[in-house]
């Protein structure tokens, strides 16, 4: 937006080095039910984030698997946004496959994370999202989690460079084919886990962004 591109250094978003120490809780399960094909959302619920859209993704999931729920971890910030959000759980009829947790201290929903089995990171297309690194991709690959988000700048080239999950097109019906196909075969699910797990270890934990942006900083310095 008019500011030339080399004046400028994103900083990636990464996590804790012992993230990804935590262990896969899929199969010993506290706080989802256990033998149930489960997703989840981790992150905001703002409006401006268009997340009606994971839930009619969704709708169509449970076509093909109907014992498969969804949970919502975290909050809006006004109480229209979660409203808004249900509105369209009860038009679909999906009130009782959709959980809202709400809001949680970062180690109760990251645990939430931790037991489920697909994690989903929709980002609506707008300039504002589009130019962000989203934390909740690499928490969820942290955890060793399969992921599928949309195409997006960031979450493109993170899953096609760690092959952590599926990056498909801005359309619900993708979206929902790639959980569909990560819940069918969990395998598959787990390999992508342990791929994603590693690419945090080695390029999205703070140590790794650190030394990278002291490296960078560095250079402009000597330029200067």
């Amino acid at each position: 937006e008019g500011i030339p591109l080399e004046k400028m250094t994103p900083v990636l978003m990464g996590v804790s080095a012992t993230l990804s120490d935590a262990p896969d809780l899929s199969q010993s399960r506290h706080l989802l039910p256990a033998g149930v094909p489960c997703v989840l959302y981790l992150g905001s619920l703002g409006q401006i984030r268009r997340l009606d859209f994971l839930i009619r993704a969704f709708a169509l999931v449970k076509t093909a698997l109907p014992a498969a729920r969804l949970y919502m971890v975290g909050g809006g910030t006004q109480p229209s946004d979660e409203e808004f959000l249900q509105s369209e759980v009860a038009r679909l009829g999906l009130q009782s496959s959709i959980t809202f947790v709400g809001a949680l201290p970062q180690a109760q929903a990251l645990r939430y994370a931790q037991e489920a089995d697909v994690c989903a990171s929709p980002f609506y297309p707008t300039p504002v999202l589009r130019s962000t690194s989203p934390t909740k991709l690499v928490e969820y690959m942290a955890l060793g989690k399969a992921v599928v988000a949309n195409d997006h700048p960031e979450q493109r080239r993170v899953l096609e460079e760690s092959a952590a999950g599926y990056c498909v097109p801005y359309d619900e019906r993708a979206f929902a084919d790639a959980v569909i196909s990560l819940l069918a075969h969990p395998d598959t699910s787990r390999q992508m886990g342990a791929r994603g797990r590693q690419y945090v270890r080695e390029h999205r934990s703070y140590p790794s962004i650190a030394a990278a942006l002291e490296s960078r900083l560095l250079d402009i310095a000597r330029r200067c």
